[in-house]
């Protein structure tokens, strides 16, 4: 019986790389994989909207935010435009900042309010449904980053039932993740 045949016919065994702990891995990276595309995608549509409603602001240069930090991804989802950025309270501004782990609030909400008053304003028809399309965009995209924290926690637990899970280790473990992503094949 030639090697094709078995295959077709499902009589080859699997390699040990294929079972047990090291499939569930296998499986677990590959999603994980997935997700991560599907956040950057998310991404790509969150950069799309934000520049229509308030160019710039993604980028820390002309905004003083961090793209994608929390402070950001909480200031995108709750009613989002220049003319809000511009009418918040100055200290307001600064304690949500300061809140959402922004270094130096103080400067960044200065920096961030006389670049929502020299950016260019989004007609007030298109105000209200961009806003509504980036908050949906910004849940889905959190969304996405708690799936993809709780794989990686689930493939150091897995790690871990091998007894190999330590601070020592963590390195190795993330080779291993590492050398997953760069040799698995696409599912057949």
């Amino acid at each position: 019986m030639g090697i094709a045949s078995m295959l077709l016919n499902r009589r080859a065994n699997c390699s040990p790389a294929q079972s047990g702990i090291y499939r569930n891995l296998r499986i677990l990276v590959r999603h994980r994989r997935n997700l991560v595309s599907i956040s950057t995608e998310e991404k790509n549509r969150i950069h799309t909207v934000v520049d229509r409603l308030f160019p710039g602001f993604l980028n820390e240069k002309s905004s003083g935010i961090l793209p994608f930090s929390k402070s950001s991804l909480y200031l995108m989802e709750n009613r989002f435009s220049p003319l809000q950025i511009r009418r918040r309270k100055r200290q307001t501004l600064i304690e949500v900042l300061h809140r959402y782990g922004t270094p130096k609030p103080e400067n960044t909400a200065t920096k961030l309010q006389e670049y929502a008053v020299r950016v260019l304003n989004t007609p007030e028809e298109y105000i209200n449904t961009l806003q509504v399309s980036l908050a949906q965009h910004v849940k889905h995209f959190m969304c996405l980053q708690d799936s993809i924290k709780h794989l990686e926690n689930e493939v150091v637990r897995i790690e871990g039932l091998t007894g190999k899970v330590g601070p020592a280790n963590l390195p190795k473990i993330q080779a291993t993740i590492k050398l997953m992503l760069e040799t698995i094949s696409p599912p057949i």
